[in-house]
């Protein structure tokens, strides 16, 4: 009797313990544990990777992505999920023979260009919250040459502006007002 006592005590203090990861062949990365997601956000995830899994073109199914890069709270799980796609998108380039090339007349490899740019923006993003400022500013100026080279005026100047936000708030303020007379 005292056995079975034991052992059901085993038993039940080890799944109180478990993690319970998601499955990656559905949620696409590792370690995703689906009990510290809020409801929100786990429907957010389910309802984007539907999407993803439905969509017949690469173009929907990293749109599919971007929806959870760009919406969820949870900044772990997003910054897992823009790796994805970075690597994605950088498997994608790779196809071409000059993958980082920009050529107007291709439409989908720029779309993977600004995709793969946008990337770091958004690792920027992360770091930024993060406190890691020196690489913030690393992947802030990642995206700003990647903006270059697709000739893309808008994405460096929100690459330039995420500078200069970044050191206003740590208190640089000769490099703030440098990135912003870069941007005029």
């Amino acid at each position: 009797m005292r056995f079975v006592i034991i052992l059901c005590f085993s038993l039940f203090s080890l799944n109180a313990f478990s993690q319970e990861f998601a499955n990656k062949d559905f949620y696409l990365i590792d370690s995703l544990q689906l009990k510290e997601l809020s409801v929100k956000s786990k429907r957010l995830i389910d309802a984007s990777l539907t999407k993803y899994k439905q969509a017949k073109h690469d173009t929907l199914k990293l749109n599919a992505l971007k929806n959870i890069v760009n919406k969820i709270s949870e900044q772990e799980i997003n910054h897992k999920y823009n790796e994805w796609v970075k690597a994605y998108a950088l498997q994608e380039l790779n196809t071409y023979n000059t993958p980082f090339a920009y050529d107007a007349n291709n439409k989908i490899k720029t779309y993977f260009l600004k995709l793969y740019a946008k990337t770091f923006y958004d690792s920027g993003r992360f770091n930024y919250r993060n406190g890691n400022i020196k690489k913030a500013l690393l992947f802030s100026n990642q995206y700003i040459n990647q903006a270059k080279k697709e000739n893309n005026l808008e994405a460096q100047f929100s690459g330039y502006y995420s500078k200069q936000m970044v050191y206003a708030k740590n208190k640089l303020h000769q490099k703030s007002i440098d990135a912003c007379n870069i941007m005029l």
